[in-house]
């Protein structure tokens, strides 16, 4: 399932996933969403490699919800193509090392707000302490 969506409460939980459910994407301002199928597989396959669950912390964002908490202006949440995640009992630097494993070229470890960012751009992009990778 790859587009569009706007959520409406009959759909929050539709399943995109084997583990995922539309309304985890949704921007958190609109309740609008764009699924991109090739992260939920990743985010599929690291949930699969830790056996733990991922809790997505935010997924989609318009362009007005990012601007309202700080995002970056080239931000990939705004495509659908980026995530915040973390998952319960795992340390910041295993799910950091977890997420390179399964292919995410660009991982952006944020240790003290709790959560990894990912997406899926083209390029490798890496922000974590030295000695992580």
């Amino acid at each position: 399932m790859t587009g569009k969506f706007w959520l409406d409460k009959k759909y929050n939980n539709v399943k995109i996933s084997k583990h995922f459910n539309l309304r985890e994407f949704a921007c958190h301002g609109t309740g609008q969403v764009i699924i991109y199928t090739p992260l939920i597989k990743r985010l599929e396959r690291l949930r699969k490699r830790l056996k733990r669950s991922i809790i997505v912390n935010s997924g989609f964002r318009t362009q007005y919800w990012n601007k309202r908490i700080g995002g970056s202006k080239k931000s990939t949440h705004k495509r659908g193509e980026g995530a915040d995640v973390r998952s319960p009992g795992v340390t910041i630097k295993r799910l950091a090392v977890e997420c390179k494993a399964v292919g995410f070229r660009c991982i952006i470890a944020h240790e003290k707000e709790g959560f990894v960012h990912v997406d899926e751009r083209k390029s490798i992009f890496w922000v974590v302490p030295r000695g992580w990778f």
